[in-house]
């Protein structure tokens, strides 16, 4: 028989940025298909050597779910037919499995902006705050939280990606992140998480806490009336 069609995986199982890229972080219930000549029987091969169990082409059609390990994997199909006569190896399908998560974002930092100078806001333009830090190389995008009340339950959250594959997730100019609603004065909390291409998320980088960055937008009170001391006020 002729060989199968290259082995596709899933869009569902091909986690992370791209769902086309056969980069993902699953390691089972990895669904491939792909065509035969139809009442065959498909078996996958990684490489050369067998892998999951064999399945019909029904119509032509056929599904098979593994489970791979982490690395790459070369998935090829060959197919028999009813006489037992086995067919060559189609082409290979290179499948990245990557369960590993990225390194932590540094610590962030506040830079100057409207309104803005390092770590403390004095501004009237709340919503917008400029960021930098740095990342590993295998960042894809960041998660930048960002809240005035330490519990991120309500954070003003943005994502940012197509960062590259350098080490900085914003140079010395920073990179604006416009929160849903104006911060409150007071202090405020960033919380910053990096993802790979498979879809893996690092531990968060969290700042919070009365050293972190403060807003203080409100013009203070006028002092009170200046008032001259009894005793340099001379005379009757």
């Amino acid at each position: 028989p002729n060989a199968p069609s290259v082995p596709d995986l899933a869009a569902a199982d091909d986690t992370g940025t791209s769902n086309t890229d056969n980069i993902t972080n699953q390691t089972t219930n990895l669904t491939f298909t792909g065509t035969a000549e139809a009442g065959s029987s498909v078996r996958l091969y990684d490489g050369a050597s067998p892998v999951g169990s064999s399945a019909t082409a029904t119509g032509g059609n056929w599904t098979i779910d593994l489970s791979l390990s982490e690395g790459v994997h070369s998935i090829n199909a060959k197919t028999t037919d009813i006489s037992g006569n086995i067919s060559v190896a189609s082409g290979n399908l290179s499948v990245t499995v990557d369960t590993s998560t990225p390194t932590a974002p540094s610590a962030a930092t506040i830079v100057s902006g409207t309104g803005w100078s390092t770590n403390y806001i004095t501004g009237a333009n709340s919503t917008a705050v400029k960021v930098s830090g740095t990342k590993s190389t295998d960042t894809v995008s960041i998660q930048i939280e960002i809240d005035d009340e330490d519990t991120f339950a309500l954070a003003k959250t943005t994502t940012l990606s197509g960062l590259g594959t350098g080490t900085t997730y914003a140079d010395a100019v920073g990179i604006d992140v416009t929160t849903a609603t104006a911060l409150s004065d007071g202090n405020i909390a960033i919380r910053i998480t990096a993802l790979d291409t498979a879809g893996n998320s690092s531990n968060q980088t969290v700042l919070k806490g009365a050293a972190t960055f403060i807003k203080d937008a409100g013009v203070p009170n006028a002092p009170s009336v200046p008032d001259l001391a009894a005793a340099d006020d001379t005379g009757t």
